[in-house]
Order: C-alpha cells, then sequence, then structure tokens
C-alpha cells in the first residue's frame, strides 16, 4: 500500500519515539519533534488514515497512538537507512571472538553473550546441524591392543573423539592405512552423505571379501555413530526485565518459557536459518503464538561453501533496528571467516 510523503513522515517521527519511549505517541509529540510543519489537527487527520490502514494501533487508555506489526515492518522495509557498523565495535567484537584456543562452542557461545551485551536484548547462537557439517579428516590412534581412539575433525574446526574396541591384531600401520582410505574415501562430503557411504561401501566390500576396507569401514561406522543434539546458546535472558513490555508477567513467562523449551527455539530458528542474509522476523509472521508480541532479527554464517547456523536477537518490537540489524549480520560475518581460518 503507497504512503504519501507526509504519512511516511508522520509514521517515522512516531516509531521512533516509541522506540526511545516504550510509550503511546501523540499528535503533539509529532508535530515538536518532526520536521513536517503540520499542525496537531492535521497529524491527528494523517495518524487517523494510518491507523485505518494497518500501520498504527490505539491503546484502549491512551490517546496517543503506537505502531502494529505492520507499521514496524515498513519501517525497517522501506524508512529505515542501515549504516556499517562502527569501526571500533568491529573490532571490539573481532578482539572479543578472534580467540584461537576456543573451540567452536565456545566461540558460539561468546558471540552469543557479545551481543546480548550490546543490545540489551536475548542473543542467540544456533549451532551447526551435524549432519550438514562437511567432513574434513579421520584419525586412528591406536591406545593398546584391542583399543582404538577415533579423531573425527569437521568444518570449521570441530573435533570429536571416540575411544572404542578394535581388532585386537590391528597395529598403528593398519590404522594408519584405515585413514588414508577413508580420507580418500569421504572427501568434501557432509557427515549425513559419510554415513550413507559407509553403508554403501561396506555391502560392496562383504560381496568382494576385501579385509582392509572392510575392517576401516567397521572402525568408521563406530565413529560416525553419534549424532549430538543440535545446540542452541542463548544469552541476556535477564535483559528482559529491564524492558516496560515485560511488565506484565505472563508476557514475561509466555517468552521465558519459549527460551528454556529448546525444541520448540530450535524450530523457530530453523524456521529463520533457510532466508538469505538478515533477516527480520515479526512474530505474528513467524506463527508461533509464544512470540506474536516479539522480533527475532537473525543472519546465517557459513562454513567454507554453506550456511552452518544462525545468529540472532530477540527482543520486544520495539528495538533499535538501525543499531542491531547492523551488529546481527557483523557478528554473522566475524564467525563464518574464524570458522573458514581454522582450515
Amino acid at each position: 500500500m503507497e504512503l504519501q510523503a507526509r504519512e511516511i513522515g508522520v509514521l517515522t517521527t512516531l516509531i521512533e519515539d516509541y522506540i526511545q519511549t516504550a510509550a503511546p505517541v501523540g499528535s503533539r509529540t509529532i508535530a515538536k519533534k518532526s520536521n513536517l510543519n503540520l499542525s496537531p489537527a492535521s497529524i491527528r487527520k494523517i495518524m487517523a488514515d494510518l491507523a485505518e490502514k494497518g500501520y498504527l494501533e490505539q491503546p484502549h487508555t491512551s490517546a496517543g497512538r503506537i505502531p502494529s506489526a505492520q507499521g514496524f515492518r515498513f519501517y525497517v522495509d522501506a524508512i529505515l537507512k542501515y549504516h556499517p557498523l562502527p569501526s571500533d565495535e568491529q573490532n571490539l567484537m573481532a578482539e572479543h571472538l578472534d580467540d584461537a584456543r576456543l573451540d567452536v562452542p565456545d566461540l558460539l557461545r561468546n558471540a552469543s553473550r557479545f551481543l546480548s551485551a550490546f543490545t540489551q536484548q536475548v542473543g542467540m547462537v544456533l549451532a551447526p546441524k551435524a549432519n550438514d557439517i562437511g567432513f574434513k579428516h579421520i584419525d586412528f590412534i591406536l591406545l593398546k591392543p584391542g583399543l582404538v581412539m577415533a579423531i573425527l575433525v569437521v568444518e570449521g574446526g570441530i573435533v570429536q573423539n571416540k575411544i572404542m574396541p578394535a581388532d585386537p591384531g590391528l597395529n598403528s600401520d593398519d590404522l594408519i592405512k584405515f585413514s588414508n582410505y577413508l580420507n580418500q574415501l569421504f572427501q568434501g562430503r557432509v557427515l549425513a552423505q559419510v554415513r550413507a557411504r559407509i553403508v554403501q561401501e561396506m555391502d560392496a566390500v562383504r560381496r568382494q571379501y576385501q579385509a582392509m576396507a572392510r575392517q576401516a569401514l567397521d572402525l568408521a561406522q563406530q565413529a560416525f555413530a553419534v549424532d549430538r543434539e543440535r545446540e542452541v546458546f542463548v544469552e541476556g535472558t535477564v535483559n528482559f526485565f529491564g524492558h516496560p513490555e515485560f511488565s506484565n508477567p505472563a508476557k514475561l513467562r509466555e517468552l521465558l518459557a519459549l527460551l528454556e523449551e529448546r525444541s520448540r527455539l530450535l524450530e523457530l530458528l530453523d524456521q529463520v536459518s533457510k532466508s538469505k542474509g538478515i533477516s527480520i522476523f515479526f512474530g505474528r509472521e513467524v506463527e508461533q503464538d509464544s512470540v506474536q508480541e516479539y522480533t527475532l532479527i537473525s543472519s546465517p554464517y557459513q562454513g567454507q561453501d554453506t550456511p552452518l547456523g544462525v545468529v540472532g536477537i530477540i527482543g520486544p518490537i520495539r528495538m533499535n533496528y538501525a543499531k542491531v540489524v547492523p551488529l546481527v549480520e557483523f557478528t554473522a560475518q566475524v564467525i563464518s571467516r574464524l570458522l573458514k581460518n581454522r582450515f
């Protein structure tokens, strides 16, 4: 729906004042703060038109207006001008996360904590899905006769170790041959493809009586048997207590319950992870009853070639989008760079 220039001016002034105050905005406030040179009466008429078109709402107890989800959608998509994160904040973010000693879960947890601290919202980072991670290499170490440690390295520097039984007759040279065979066989595949290839190859080597390949595949099957539950790192729930929107205990309990129930949270983040680049989802658009009044801002981070997970902020619809959007986007870029640089 097309809006006239004066309507856009009124809507912009109203939303930006509402972001600052969390209070309904009246026509006199808009007349003072805008450069429209319109009387309060003229502004009241424009506000009524915007409400009729669905961009504004009027709380029952106030003469002022607040933006609707449709009003915020128009604001973030068509009005707001985003600017890159200032260089000092970029440097601080990079220094905060760029620590080679951190394993991947700690890196993602730190990113979530950083986002929460800088935005005063709830920071969230969705870890990679195991089946979607690219295989890098696998090595076997002989601990003692009949006992082997498998060291599986996947995209992003994620390392998984597993101790497992093996043929007591195997020696270190055998294990090196196994590693070389498997690394060549699985190169360039994601873990879901690796698991499927193991089944195919085992069927083939059984028919051909290839003893070395069979033993290697037996070990690989054990090493790839563990499929960890996908993690989501959430930081800053205490920030909700500082927002006027959450003075209603029922609303606060609803959102906290969502953050505690990991399956629902994973479902929500999975929905937004399908988008490319920065995304702004209002609760009514995500189709989850428990987040109707909240906004999720997210951006995917990548490994070498494919998206691995999502960086996000969840908070009230009244949010400083001009600050939060570039921060979420840059955080995803930093995580992507750090993961790629590990290989």
